[in-house]
C-alpha cells in the first residue's frame, strides 16, 4: 500500500499547487476511520480506498484536470461500478 508521503510526492509532481495540508488530512481520516475494518481476506480495509487515490493520483484525476472530471466525478463513476459488479455478482449467485 503506498504510503502518505508516496502519494503526496506523486499529485506534487503532477500539481504544484496542490496542498499537503489536505492530503494529509484526507490519508489520515481514510487511517482512522477504517482502522478496525477488514475485507474478507483479512487485508485491512483502508488498502482500497488508498489504492483508489494512488490510482486517481497516477491518471491525475484527483484534482480539476483538462477534461474538466472533477474528483466528485471520479467518486460517482467508483461507486456506479461498484454497483454494478455488486448486481452481478449477486445475479450470478441467485441463478448459479
Amino acid at each position: 500500500m503506498i504510503n502518505n508521503d508516496q502519494l503526496i510526492s506523486k499529485i506534487q509532481s503532477y500539481n504544484k499547487f496542490s496542498s499537503i495540508g489536505p492530503l494529509n488530512k484526507a490519508y489520515n481520516f481514510a487511517i482512522e476511520a477504517h482502522k478496525n475494518q477488514k475485507r474478507i481476506s483479512g487485508a485491512p480495509y483502508v488498502v482500497h480506498p488508498v489504492a483508489v487515490a494512488d490510482i486517481l493520483a497516477e491518471l491525475q484525476l484527483d484534482s480539476h484536470n483538462n477534461n474538466g472530471v472533477t474528483a466528485r466525478h471520479n467518486r460517482r463513476y467508483h461507486d456506479y461500478l461498484r454497483c454494478c459488479v455488486k448486481r452481478i455478482w449477486q445475479r450470478d449467485c441467485r441463478f448459479s
